[in-house]
């Protein structure tokens, strides 16, 4: 058996926050920019942009 001292398990610790750190990063930014594509195609596409189809029902649309 393995005997694991105070600074192994320390060390270790540590590394796997710095992952944890790393990782949590990266899918933030990508999931802001994977939303912001999103929400660029929904309102750029077809329609007025208050909805996310462009129907008979739209209210802005009906007024204009």
């Amino acid at each position: 058996m393995t005997e694991f001292s105070f600074w192994d398990i320390l060390r270790n610790l540590l590394l796997a926050a710095r992952w944890t750190v790393v990782l949590s990063l990266v899918s933030f930014i990508g999931g802001g920019i994977v939303g912001a594509a999103l929400l660029f195609l929904r309102i750029g596409g077809s329609g007025c942009g208050c909805c996310h189809a462009a129907t008979s029902s739209c209210s802005r649309a009906r007024r204009s």
